[in-house]
């Protein structure tokens, strides 16, 4: 894959920068962005749902997402401190980590790659904007 290593960070960058430019006008979704880096692939699209602002929650987003066919990925849920061998390792550890418990029912991952365009981020961009729009009736459905 190096070879075409520019070519797909090219179309990874169009994809998260389609993604940014509508998400980012949506109340309650934030699009979490690579930190103290030189250059991003830009290998993946997180977005953090605050419910209250966005009017639904993460899994309440995930599941209409998912209905809609779009392959978006619950991040890190259940955390890794949670998981198996760590939980077992340290059990009292397990409750001391209040903030990654909360991110991660907070955090997905919506699709990226060399199978999509800025169109399809468009697409998917539109159904988070039009869920939060309908919040209140998407929530009456659940």
């Amino acid at each position: 894959s190096l070879d075409d290593l520019e070519t797909r960070r090219s179309n990874n960058r169009l994809i998260h920068d389609a993604y940014r430019s509508l998400l980012n006008v949506v109340p309650g979704v934030r699009l979490v962005e690579p930190g103290n880096v030189v250059r991003s692939n830009h290998q993946s699209v997180t977005i953090e749902i605050a419910e209250g602002e966005y009017g639904l929650s993460r899994d309440r987003l995930w599941s209409i997402l998912r209905g809609e066919g779009v392959q978006v990925r619950r991040y890190f849920k259940p955390g890794v401190h949670r998981s198996f061998p760590f939980a077992t390792m340290r059990p009292q550890q397990v409750e001391a980590l209040p903030v990654t418990d909360a991110l991660c029912e907070r955090v997905m991952q919506l699709p990226i790659g060399a199978t999509l365009t800025a169109a399809d981020a468009e697409r998917i961009a539109g159904l988070v904007s039009d869920a939060h729009l309908h919040a209140e009736a998407l929530r009456s459905r659940a």
